[in-house]
């Protein structure tokens, strides 16, 4: 997981990587809500002024994020001075947060990282040498995998190419094709749809290969057939096909395939693994949990392990690395290696993806998910020079994190420029990091940093009327199922990083215990009444720790009416008055997360502990006129940016702070499930 991960857009990240672009974004969001909330009324002009982009001293202030994930918000309130607490249950998202606020030498950090580096660089390199066809030596970037498929009809094996392209280049006008026969690698104008290839002299039509639409044609009967797996089946087989190629003392890639001098390479590769594997103390033993689970995935492709989702060579290299880190007797540097261990991860599996106008690997989870990839690509773990996700990159991506914790940054974006200016702001982290079962206590000369790994609904770790603002994130009811990703990274967190780890103890991480609607298997009403009563008395102890004056400020969206339900449900249990809503943009421009349907703007909704209530109960007609009209207001101030979906989810989040100054009753319970829809599975 990256160090200094944000929330992308409505997704939590403590387990995925991001681009730095969006990590600086998002993390921006936050700290103008974090600012907003702080500020007084009367000065909020000069913070949108210029102020925004100046050093700003919250000394003093207690934050407190009950759903904290990656640590977007715990990490925008230490920039700033402020007394940060975060609490999670996932121990993933607990171990990145304590690195995040943790302060150390990056001298530390650079010296346990050699003594990796002199232990196992050399031969993990040399796993991935090569040698071009015109004889110059280099070591291979990415290694290009497919996975072969045994008909059941005619029995016939066939490989799984989706197309024939192996890569894009928009610029030059070109692109790198593979001969469907016989294997060879040409580089043809990008408009050309079929080649002849030299080498054969065969046909190949370029976007058309055997996998459509997730199903296999096979090309000797043409039968269709689904790549699931039943139980006992076997794991998916794969052949190596084409190397991206860094030759010695060079900057030009080059594409190769692969030749029988590489397969050699790989097949030592794999009687080394079968050599070491019993003797490994780093290799997670642990089965990818069964149902109930939200998503089957990996297992319906036959996966049944985590540590199948790797091939041989990864496995031997990624173990060797694991090895020489538990062996730093620097436990904090350790930590930090162990963490850019486990962001490598993501990118050093037989689930990667290649994005071909970019030339580089697409990681595990990109798409929040295990999702198939009948071409996967390895990366050359160590790292030869370029490549995304190798493990030495990693390490760089931990250094940099802490580099920017000690000079932080903003981005502004000035009319007529078309890159934004870097503006340094004077913030800095220098959060002491109190012990997890310590007791947290402000400090005149440094601000304290506590993280706990708990259920948001129990925070009696926590002193009343102890916390300035919560500022927070919670699960959106069935978007995503974190716990089960991040299972993935547990399972060799808790070997690599030891007793510093928070799951140190657990087999797996607790996703069973996650708030989440969902799981197959499981009865969805029960779900959505555990979720509204898990997120209530989480509401209910933030009103709890909150001072008189505090407020919770948090973000959310949904396009079903039943997820709101549960919020404005949830919020009447924690006894909490919506004093505002607003939208915030929080996804891209870019090609994920912008099909249809797409909501591109959380809806921000401001909450204050609830005094008394109204007097009188208003007509649905009343809640809906005067939610109507907000949007309408927003709509145009935001004209085409703010699209149905989004206009949709505000006015939902508009309806649930109408609702929150009603007091408990079945009036209340009518109007909501008038204005939000019925009770799951009941017709409408």
């Amino acid at each position: 997981m990256c160090l200094w991960a944000r929330r992308e857009g409505n997704r939590k990240k403590p387990i995925y990587e991001m681009h730095k672009w969006w990590a600086r974004r998002l993390g921006t969001t936050f700290r103008m809500l974090l600012l907003a909330a702080a500020t007084p009324a009367s000065k909020r002009s000069r913070l949108w002024s210029g102020g925004f982009f100046q050093r700003q001293d919250l000394t003093g202030l207690t934050v407190l994020d009950p759903f904290m994930g990656g640590g977007t918000s715990l990490v925008e309130a230490a920039k700033c001075g402020a007394n940060v607490l975060g609490v999670d249950i996932d121990p993933v998202a607990c171990f990145v947060t304590k690195k995040e606020l943790q302060q150390v030498e990056i001298a530390r950090i650079r010296r346990a990282f050699s003594e990796v580096q002199a232990a196992v660089e050399s031969k993990l390199l040399a796993r991935y040498a090569t040698t071009l066809p015109d004889g110059r030596k280099g070591s291979a970037v990415y290694a290009f995998w497919v996975e072969t498929i045994r008909c059941p009809k005619c029995r016939h094996t066939a490989d799984a190419h989706p197309h024939y392209q192996i890569c894009r280049e928009p610029r030059a006008g070109r692109q790198t094709v593979l001969c469907r026969s016989c294997g060879a690698l040409d580089s043809i104008p990008l408009a050309w749809q079929s080649f002849t290839c030299g080498a054969c002299s065969s046909r190949t039509q370029v976007t058309t290969g055997c996998m459509v639409n997730g199903r296999f044609h096979c090309p000797h009967c043409d039968e269709v057939s689904r790549l699931t797996r039943a139980e006992g089946t076997g794991l998916p087989a794969h052949r190596l096909f084409a190397l991206d190629v860094l030759p010695h003392g060079s900057q030009e890639r080059v594409f190769k395939a692969a030749d029988a001098a590489d397969r050699r390479l790989y097949a030592q590769a794999v009687r080394d693994w079968h050599a070491a594997a019993p003797g490994s103390a780093m290799l997670p033993p642990e089965e990818i949990p069964g149902g109930p689970r939200y998503d089957n995935r990996p297992r319906i492709y036959g996966y049944r392990r985590y540590t199948e989702l790797f091939n041989a060579r990864q496995l031997l290299c990624l173990t060797e690395i694991a090895a020489e880190i538990a062996k730093i007797e620097d436990t904090v540097a350790r930590e930090f290696l162990a963490l850019a261990f486990s962001d490598c991860l993501a990118s050093n599996n037989m689930l990667c993806a290649f994005a071909f106008d970019y030339r580089k690997l697409t990681p595990l989870f990109s798409l929040h998910s295990y999702r198939k990839v009948v071409r996967p690509v390895e990366n050359n773990v160590w790292g030869a020079g370029p490549g995304r996700g190798t493990f030495s990159r990693a390490v760089e991506k931990v250094i940099t994190g802490k580099h920017y914790g000690r000079r932080p940054y903003e981005l502004r974006y000035l009319r007529g420029r078309t890159l934004p200016e870097t503006v340094y702001t004077g913030d800095r982290i220098r959060t002491a990091l109190q012990p997890p079962a310590g007791t947290a206590s402000a400090s005149d000369s440094q601000p304290w940093g506590r993280v706990i790994r708990g259920s948001a609904a129990d925070l009696a770790a926590v002193p009343s009327a102890s916390v300035d603002l919560v500022l927070t994130d919670p699960p959106y009811y069935d978007n995503l199922p974190y716990s089960e990703l991040s299972d993935f990274f547990h399972v060799w967190l808790r070997r690599v990083a030891k007793g510093g780890y928070f799951g140190y103890q657990r087999t797996h991480t607790p996703w069973k215990e996650s708030l989440f609607v969902g799981r197959k298997g499981l009865d969805r009403s029960v779900e959505h009444v555990t979720y509204a009563d898990t997120l209530g008395r989480a509401f209910a102890e933030c009103r709890r720790v909150l001072r008189a004056t505090g407020l919770l400020v948090f973000t959310f969206h949904q396009k079903k009416a039943e997820a709101w339900r549960a919020v404005s449900a949830a919020l009447a249990q924690g006894n909490l008055l919506v004093r505002q809503v607003f939208p915030v943009r929080s996804e891209g421009q870019g090609a994920f997360h912008s099909y249809a349907g797409t909501i591109k703007w959380d809806a921000v909704l401001v909450c204050r502990p609830r005094r008394r209530t109204r007097k009188s109960t208003p007509t649905t007609a009343t809640v809906r006129q005067h939610a109507d009209a907000a949007v309408a207001t927003w709509a145009a101030r935001l004209g085409r940016r703010m699209r149905a979906p989004d206009r949709e989810n505000l006015w939902m989040a508009l309806v649930t702070k109408e609702l929150s100054g009603i007091a408990p009753s079945p009036r209340l319970d009518a109007l909501r499930a008038s204005l939000l829809g019925e009770a799951p599975g009941t017709a409408p």
